[in-house]
Parts: structure tokens; sequence; C-alpha cells
């Protein structure tokens, strides 16, 4: 029983290892995002808020079609597409041994982890808010404190990132540079639509007054979608470049 077993896996095993490498890739990706939703079902499984802040909150299904949910379906696949970007990143990092350029998958893999553990909400919303409330630093009446929290908190991490990076950004190796050229643009872009972009959406009505209330409520929905789908079109903007570098031979064209 075991033999046939042992062969049956060893067919299947083979079977792999015929098919091309896109779809060899594209397998990889599908079986990271398996595991991934396992390990967090366990660890949420186990240690409850302690891991994930909502893990005791109570959602509607409804909420859950809302691309601005938390967790949501919207969220989920944009957790995902985070996840491969890194793991995307670092194939070609580690495959052509530009070991310097590895801090790349690395901001990847922390956007992943800090958008779906809810970080920066931890982080910025409890701790650097309070500190701002405690000392009465940047009260106003046209940009909610919350919001300075958490630039401040972007701020550091991007300071971080900055030093991790100046090495790389010395190396005279056209191919290099493209590469972070094109992963900071991605960076950037996603930064426009997380902060920028979500600025306006939890300010503009202490900027302006619209009336009647479904106008407002139109407008509030119109920002909150350029919002969240111009975020999640960057991440897979750079999922699909990044997916198409891993198969393209070195151009310094590309």
């Amino acid at each position: 029983m075991y033999i046939k077993i042992i062969r049956g896996i060893n067919k299947q095993a083979h079977k792999f290892s015929q098919l091309s490498l896109p779809i060899k890739l594209f397998s990889y990706l599908i079986s990271s995002a398996i595991v991934v939703l396992i390990a967090a079902f366990a660890l949420d499984s186990t240690f409850g808020d302690n891991f994930y802040l909502p893990s005791k909150q109570t959602t509607t299904f409804s909420a859950l079609f809302s691309p601005a949910q938390d967790g949501g379906y919207f969220e989920l696949f944009q957790y995902i597409l985070l996840l491969w970007c890194s793991i995307l990143s670092a194939i070609w990092v580690i495959g052509r041994k530009y070991f310097q350029l590895i801090y790349i998958p690395f901001i990847y893999f922390f956007l992943f982890l800090d958008d779906a553990l809810l970080i920066h909400d931890a982080i910025a919303g409890f701790y650097i808010n309070e500190i701002y409330q405690k000392y009465n630093l940047f009260n106003n009446d046209f940009i909610r404190v919350k919001d300075f929290a958490e630039w401040s908190y972007w701020l550091i991490v991007f300071f971080i990132i900055l030093i991790l990076a100046k090495s790389s950004f010395q190396n005279n190796q056209i191919e290099i540079q493209k590469f972070i050229k094109y992963n900071f643009y991605f960076f950037f872009g996603m930064a426009f639509f997380a902060l920028f972009i979500d600025l306006i959406n939890a300010n503009w009505y202490r900027w302006i007054t619209v009336e009647p209330e479904y106008l407002k409520s139109f407008v509030q929905h119109l920002i909150m979608l350029i919002e969240e789908i111009g975020e999640i079109s960057v991440i897979a903007s750079a999922c699909v470049w990044l997916f198409s570098k891993n198969f393209t031979k070195i151009n310094l064209k590309n």
C-alpha cells in the first residue's frame, strides 16, 4: 500500500515537473495563499484578538462586499496580491543574486502584514494618536488628529526604508536601478491612494457642506471607491509586472 502511495506521489511530482515555469510559479502562489489563510485561521483560533484586533467584532455578510471593509472580500484579495508581490520580488532578487535588493520583498511582506493585521491602526490609532491627544497636538477643525498620527507612522516607516535602501541607490547597474525605480513607483502609487485620498475621504465633509443627504452619500462613496480601487489597481499592476519580470531575460531596455 505504501509503495503504491509513494509511486502515486512520484508520478504526480513528475507531472508537475513537466509543467511550464509560469504555471509552476502560479501554482506556488496559489499554494502560498492557501497556507497563509490556514495559518491565519489557526493563529486566530489560538490567540484571538491578541493576534487580530477585530477578531471578536461582529460583521454582517453584506458588509463583506464593501471595498472599504477590513477583512472583506475586496481587502482579502488585496492582502493576497501583496503577499504575491513579496514572493515574486523575492524570487527575482534571489534568483539573480541581487541580495542588496532583498529589502524590496520585505517591504511588500511588511505591507501585507500591516494591511492584513491592521498594524498601522494599532500603532497610529492607539499609541501615536494617544500621545498627540494627551499633549493637545494637531487639534484642529480641518483634519483629524488620527490622520496626523497615521501619517507620522508612515513617515517613520519611509525613513526606515530609505536607510535600508541607501546602499542599493548607489549601485550603477541599470537593471538594479530600473527594478528599484519601478517598485518605488508602485510604493508611491499605493501611498497616494492609501494616505492622500484616504485623508480626503476622512475629512472632506469638514471642508465643504454638501446637501441633500443623498448627494453627500454619493460623494462619500465615490471618494471611497477611488481610494480602494486605485490602491488595489496599483498593487495588481505591481503583481503582474513582478510576475512578468521573472520571465523576462536580462535586457537593459526592460
